[in-house]
């Protein structure tokens, strides 16, 4: 409508004719609850629900009028109206089996690595039309949609992001009316259970989530029934997190130490997988995917190559939720020829004392823990014992 201009319908009813003269009005407007505005055509739905209760029991609304309002608060703009129709319709509406699940629906997203919808919203519902064998505009089906609320508005989910699994017994999943939604053949007695999948946007984390479902049969009036579940608990945030780690000695069977906080996710069940650098690591190796409930530390063992040691990291929570890899490294060593190695003794002294003399290049302080001096405990040149360790970086002789 142009801008400035509105256009309200109202109605009201009466068992006698003469009794709508004194019956009140109920406006309805695009901003009524139970009214919707398609942005696309403009054309304004209102749902049975929008109207008062007194207008839905069939009881002394055997009369009824209508009348249409237009405003204009801009004298260059006025809203036109090019059509009223008047539908009488017999239809009663779809229905939800409240025995099944929470209002006649099951949501829940799938927890369980090894099912192949891993992470994806698992719906079903129980639907039956007592009277769709005598609908004229979409006969034995209803068209179900999906939408949820996670910050207190309802999104509907896109056709393109819902899939259905094999139908009940005695139903069919197809595009009956070709209007691009798949409907669902119903009984007219027998609830039929319809199992979908969704898969929802990433960046949600919530356990007050609601979802709702919606079946529709297309006619005239009473043609929808919804089935709304709270507090569903909706995931598809990453954990964050990350690892420290002391490299030990190289080539020393578990001498590393690898330091794992645990993530933080709304999920209580987390997991890790670490790795070896495989083109810095000879014989690179991986833990299996592993459950973490708290701070923990595991060994590690890694090559005797002189050189900066490499890991890889990823975390993931029962949904799947799959951190990105994440690389972290040790300082490279310090180069061997910084090294400084003199005979500190004088056997003149009295008492004569003997004495070697140490020093290095400083670390870089940035991720420096400590310096780690051993000793050579043989001639082979490859047992070492450990002498001290030193947690000052600029202390290096």
């Amino acid at each position: 409508m142009p801008s400035g201009t509105d256009v309200t319908l109202s109605l009201r009813t009466s068992s006698t004719l003469d009794g709508l003269d004194t019956a009140s009005w109920t406006d309805l407007t695009n901003s009524s609850t139970g009214c919707s505005k398609d942005s696309e055509t403009g054309v304004v739905t209102c749902e049975a629900s929008a109207l008062p209760s007194s207008m839905r029991d069939g009881a002394d609304d055997q009369y009824f009028q209508y009348k249409v309002t237009l405003t204009s608060t801009e004298g260059a703009n006025t809203p036109t109206v090019s059509n009223v129709t008047v539908v009488y319709a017999v239809n009663a509406s779809p229905e939800f089996d409240t025995s099944f699940g929470t209002n006649g629906i099951s949501v829940i997203q799938i927890s369980t690595s090894t099912d192949p919808n891993w992470g994806k919203v698992k719906i079903q519902y129980a639907i039956r039309d007592i009277d769709s064998n005598e609908g004229t505009n979409l006969p034995n089906f209803l068209t179900p949609t999906f939408s949820y609320n996670i910050s207190g508005a309802w999104n509907d989910i896109a056709t393109t992001s819902i899939t259905f699994d094999s139908p009940p017994p005695g139903g069919e999943i197809i595009d009956q009316n070709n209007d691009g939604y798949l409907d669902n053949r119903v009984s007219t007695s027998t609830y039929y259970i319809y199992t979908a999948y969704w898969t929802p946007p990433s960046g949600i984390s919530t356990t007050t989530a609601q979802f709702k479902v919606t079946v529709d049969d297309k006619e005239g009036a009473l043609n929808t029934a919804s089935a709304i579940i709270s507090n569903l608990t909706l995931d598809t945030t990453v954990p964050t997190g990350g690892i420290t780690f002391d490299a030990g000695v190289g080539g020393q069977t578990n001498s590393a130490t690898i330091f794992i906080p645990v993530p933080t996710d709304l999920s209580a069940s987390k997991q890790y997988l670490i790795c070896d650098d495989e083109t810095t690591q000879t014989n690179p190796t991986c833990t299996n995917w592993t459950d973490i409930s708290s701070d923990t530390s595991i060994n590690w063992t890694f090559d005797s190559d002189i050189e900066a040691k490499y890991l890889k990291f990823q975390f993931r929570d029962a949904y799947g939720n799959t951190t990105a890899t994440t690389t972290v490294s040790t300082q490279a060593p310090i180069p061997a020829s910084s090294f400084l190695v003199q005979d500190a003794s004088n056997i003149n002294a009295s008492p004569p004392y003997y004495d070697i003399y140490v020093a290095w290049q400083a670390a870089n302080p940035t991720g420096f823990s400590s310096y780690k001096l051993e000793y050579a405990t043989s001639s082979d040149n490859t047992t070492y014992g450990s002498y001290t360790t030193i947690s000052d970086t600029s202390l290096s002789n």
